[in-house]
């Protein structure tokens, strides 16, 4: 805990043991300020005017400097001597390259606050006063732009705008009939709930978006267009929302201490489920077998429990009743924390963090295939999805300084590993990861992460074996110096 502004503020975060790596890695972190009106604690979601440092032994918070030191961050060291940065608004999670020049470990890494002059604070004031004058020019010139383009749209027959309105994805298409009247005319208002988009021609080649959730607000970034949209939730009253697993444009969503519903969110289609047996905050991961429209739709969840032993809870839609399968595996299979399974071949099947699979088949009881052998040295970061048909495992090493696939050969029960994708196009968080058809060339034989450079998503190229930024030359040593979006999920563009 530390103080920030005259409030008590705690900071959270969760850590995956990596024990074959023998340290931790952040993956979720989450900033609460304590109401003493009400004595409960709220998610802080900004701070604009500062920044929050902790380490083993020091934790404090300080006025944001410009650049240099960033309002709304929270910094913070971890293993290898990589330092993070956490963006309470964009919920993105920077790590830098490592400090090669530090001592080794032996000694605690603390975060010390200089004694800035008075001198330098004004001086960043005034040059601050600056940016903001030059910024509202940008803007006039930009409002001049808007003119300009609507005045060349009115140039344009009917007929060829009906063709443009045709061709646009839905956030574009909102946006081209807000131009003029002529724009309106031709592009009708859209029917949700109808088979209307049926008539636009490039919604299956369409790649999925990163979604993620902050409070009641569900937050939807177009990788290839590198733009961000917001959408909330009707009919649902809650404060706060969590996504679980995405699969064919549905999302599961929790919210409240054991709530849970299906959500499209192109058609605003809720269903709703009965509450779970136990809270939320113990499942881990999550998977459906098919659309929730379909009532053979079987939607299970996670809990991990001591020693390596989890439960698995269950609901087929047919029937609306919640059961409890308790898995004991002699740690025969240890699951990685956000490893979610994946429904294939009309059962259930689990990714061990040793490379063997685990099947909850029927419905009734749960296998360990255990002749599998790990396929790597290190198990860092590890994904397990169908492409094609077939089973395939991604393995990450530290940082994703390499990144192996594999094929799991059924008839001799063995990881093979690929070197080429073909022409499909992997998307990998960690909770949802699946495979497609590249949507156009260039995005064949690539793997997407949930991780950005300034506004540009990574992927992982299997034809240079290294990692790039879309649309960029740039060429990255794994996930050094860039952003993790965190408690993200790939979603298909699908409205039924």
């Amino acid at each position: 805990m530390t103080e920030y502004s005259g409030q008590l503020v705690m900071i959270y975060m969760g850590l995956r043991w990596i024990p074959t790596e023998v340290h931790l890695e952040p993956n979720a972190v989450e900033v609460y300020r304590l109401d003493f009106s009400r004595m409960e604690w709220e998610i802080l979601d900004s701070a604009k005017d500062a920044a929050l440092f902790f380490s083993d032994r020091s934790r404090f918070s300080c006025a944001a400097v410009g650049s240099q030191i960033e309002g709304s961050n929270v910094y913070f060291f971890k293993e290898k001597f990589c330092f993070y940065s956490f963006n309470l608004e964009d919920k993105r999670l920077h790590v830098s390259l490592p400090y090669s020049n530090l001592p080794p470990s032996r000694f605690y890494l603390t975060c010390v606050m200089p004694d800035f002059r008075k001198d330098d604070l004004d001086g960043g004031i005034k040059e601050m006063k600056l940016e903001t004058r030059d910024v509202l020019k940008h803007v006039e010139i930009k409002e001049e732009n808007v003119a300009e383009i609507e005045g060349n749209f009115g140039k344009l027959s009917s007929d060829i705008l009906s063709v443009i309105a045709r061709r646009l994805i839905l956030h574009d298409y909102t946006s081209f009939r807000a131009v003029n009247r002529t724009c309106r005319l031709v592009a009708p208002p859209v029917q949700w709930t109808s088979t209307s988009w049926d008539e636009f021609e490039f919604y299956d080649l369409l790649p999925p978006w990163l979604m993620f959730c902050q409070k009641r607000v569900c937050n939807f970034i177009d990788p290839l267009r590198r733009t961000k949209y917001s959408m909330n939730i009707h009919d649902v009253s809650s404060k706060y929302f969590r996504i679980l697993n995405s699969k064919d444009g549905w999302c599961v969503m929790l919210h409240g201490e054991n709530s849970i519903f299906f959500w499209n969110s192109f058609s605003k289609k809720i269903i709703r489920l009965p509450d779970m047996l136990h809270r939320c905050d113990s499942v881990v991961s999550c998977c459906f077998s098919c659309s929730p429209n379909s009532s053979n739709c079987v939607l299970i969840l996670v809990r991990t429990g001591g020693e390596g032993d989890f439960d698995i809870e269950f609901i087929s839609l047919d029937d609306g009743e919640w059961l409890t399968l308790v898995v004991v595996t002699n740690g025969e299979l240890v699951l990685q924390d956000n490893n979610t399974p994946v429904f294939f071949d009309g059962n259930f099947y689990f990714l061990g963090m040793h490379g063997n699979l685990g099947v909850f088949k029927d419905l009734e009881f749960f296998e360990v295939l255990d002749n599998l052998h790990c396929p790597c040295e290190s198990l860092y970061q590890s994904h397990l999805l169908e492409c094609k048909g077939e089973l395939l495992s991604v393995f990450v090493g530290p940082f994703a300084e390499w990144v192996r696939i594999f094929n799991l050969d059924s008839s001799k029960m063995a990881w093979i590993e690929l070197e080429h994708l073909g022409d499909q196009t992997l998307y990998l968080s960690h909770f949802s990861s699946f495979s497609m058809t590249a949507t156009s060339p260039d995005m064949a034989n690539r793997i997407y992460f949930p991780r950005f450079s300034g506004k540009n998503i990574m992927y992982y190229s299997l034809d240079s074996k290294k990692f790039q930024s879309h649309g960029t030359e740039d060429v990255f040593r794994g996930f050094y110096n860039t952003n993790e979006q965190l408690q993200s999920c790939w979603v298909e563009l699908k409205w039924r």
